[in-house]
């Protein structure tokens, strides 16, 4: 999910991130996320199976019936 750059600022500081990490977050796509634990950031993008998307799809268009 991208941030808004409208709260951007606030996060980086809440978050002590980055100028990439700022970057990354206002323009990162579908399944890409930036996972803080403690003082370690580090960037992922999750990519699900064919097995897996409909069980974790959350889009109207996608979900299987």
């Amino acid at each position: 999910m991208k941030q808004d750059t409208t709260t951007i600022k606030k996060v980086a500081e809440e978050f002590n991130l980055s100028e990439y990490e700022q970057r990354f977050l206002l323009t990162c796509e579908r399944g890409e996320a930036l996972i803080i634990a403690d003082q370690n950031h580090v960037a992922l993008k999750i990519v699900a199976s064919e097995k897996e998307h409909p069980l974790l799809t959350t889009d109207p268009k996608e979900i299987y019936i």
